[in-house]
């Protein structure tokens, strides 16, 4: 696993869901873990290390991002493995979006960044013209995830097609369920 930094919310929460599901995969075996600091050329580096260390023996590579899995592309590319060894990342980038199409990729995981800061901002007015207020919130209500979706070869064409709706965005249709594309909260110590 190409790791960001350690003590950053997100590196947190991606190795919780990576433990749990590691925990659901009986014979699946974790040959290293190596932190990149979300950072293309540390985890194409690592990789490299990796290639010589562990070759025949690695059967996949999970990047905590986009950036650490194309890193990891990259070395594999210099091998003359790219598509050979399943590569994921996480956020959804065009970048990783493209690899997905031609194969040099599996997966990433990506989410709805605008959704995200127009609920963001949507709570934050409606606070400031008091239609929310911030004491009547539950921890589930104040700390929560957005919906995200993995993207393969089966749905990249779709993604990539999709154009967001400027009406999915309007304060009095955010303002109806603030968290209608909640992903339930996001675990205490975990931000």
């Amino acid at each position: 696993m190409l790791m960001g930094t350690p003590d950053n919310a997100p590196a947190k929460q991606r190795t919780m869901g990576f433990e749990k599901a590691l925990a659901e995969c009986p014979g699946m075996t974790v040959l290293d873990r190596q932190v990149a600091d979300w950072q293309q050329s540390k985890a194409q580096d690592i990789t490299r290390t990796w290639l010589v260390k562990y070759r025949d023996q690695i059967k996949g590579i999970y990047g905590q991002n986009d950036a650490m899995g194309l890193g990891a592309v990259a070395a594999l590319k210099e091998a003359g493995l790219n598509g050979k060894i399943p590569v994921t990342g996480t956020d959804g980038s065009s970048d990783v979006m493209k690899l997905i199409q031609t194969g040099e990729m599996l997966a990433t995981v990506a989410g709805r960044s605008e959704y995200q800061g127009a609920v963001a901002a949507a709570m934050t007015y409606a606070v400031r013209v008091g239609d929310l207020k911030p004491e009547d919130l539950t921890e589930a209500q104040r700390d929560f995830f957005i919906n995200e979706f993995v993207v393969t070869r089966e749905n990249v064409e779709e993604v990539l097609a999709a154009k967001p709706d400027p009406a999915d965005y309007a304060y009095e249709k955010i303002k109806a369920d603030f968290w209608a594309q909640s992903a339930g909260q996001i675990p205490p110590g975990m931000n």
